[in-house]
């Protein structure tokens, strides 16, 4: 079983998601899954293609969070933005480019990482 830890998120070197973006989205995965009664290093099964499963890991949050995503809708799509974003990266190899505008039918354009 594999890392994947929601704090990577601010740190993805990518063209379209700053490091306060991508601490936004793990933070609202992270309400999400403690919302949902689920602990660090929950098992995530991955399938498709690529089969795999991650141990999901996040950052303690502040005291402040659950308020700060009490819209669960929003947590929801943010956080699964997040988690998506570190599939895309570190299970097939794509990073962001840019997040999209709305009416486009995507929410970031990605594209495979340079092996250099």
């Amino acid at each position: 079983m594999s890392l994947l830890e929601l704090n990577k998120l601010a740190e993805i070197d990518a063209l379209g998601l700053t490091p306060s973006k991508g601490a936004t989205l793990a933070e609202a995965a992270a309400v999400c899954l403690e919302h949902s009664g689920h602990m660090q290093g929950v098992a995530m099964q991955v399938r498709g293609m690529n089969c795999a499963t991650y141990e999901l890991t996040w950052a303690e949050l502040p005291p402040t969070a659950a308020a700060t995503h009490n819209d669960l809708q929003d947590a929801t799509e943010h956080g699964a933005m997040g988690l998506a974003i570190l599939l895309a990266r570190f299970h097939l190899g794509y990073e962001v480019v840019l997040r999209s505008r709305k009416g486009t039918g995507y929410d970031y354009l990605i594209r495979k990482v340079d092996s250099d």
